[in-house]
């Protein structure tokens, strides 16, 4: 979303980031070869959740808010959002990697916490009121959302121990 404001470009290099590691780690895990199981079926689930997400995250960072329309769009990418880190949520999840479920819970409440105050921000007809400190709350819970996104898929894509990252 371009903003004239030093957030939005943080958000931006932070959603960045974030997409460029998920992309990496996924493409390092599809060319190990991988008995075809549960995890290989989590590990394709996970790349289909990490794909829309990106896909949500790369519209997001070519959106002006201020734009006729913009505000509205905004809002349509992060309903798609949710709807992925909803997914990502209550995903099956393989005995082995059932220490990360907090982890996928907590990146979908910090989701769930931006998303609604994003919706709180630029879900009215009236943008003269913005609130820059609810935005900058937005953003951390944005960011906290997606750094438990990489970790997750840090850890899955490397074959961590899955408890060890639960914890960290």
């Amino acid at each position: 979303m371009k903003k004239t404001n030093i957030y939005s470009m943080t958000i931006k290099k932070i959603t960045l980031a974030v997409m460029l590691i998920l992309t990496v780690a996924v493409l390092t895990a599809c060319s190990k070869q991988q008995p075809v199981d549960d995890k290989a079926t989590y590990k394709a689930e996970l790349t289909e959740y990490y794909n829309q997400i990106n896909t949500a995250s790369v519209s997001i960072n070519n959106i002006d808010v201020s734009q006729p329309g913009g505000a509205t769009l905004l809002l349509s990418c992060l309903d798609s959002m949710q709807q992925s880190f909803n997914g990502l949520a209550n995903m099956s999840v393989p005995s082995r990697y059932e220490p990360l479920q907090p982890l996928t819970k907590e990146a979908n409440e910090s989701f769930n916490q931006a998303y609604l105050i994003y919706h709180e921000i630029y879900g009215g007809e009236n943008l003269e009121n913005f609130d820059a400190d609810k935005a900058i709350v937005a953003a951390t819970y944005y960011q906290e959302a997606m750094n438990k996104l990489v970790q997750l898929g840090k850890s899955i894509m490397s074959d961590e121990n899955p408890e060890s990252v639960s914890q960290n």
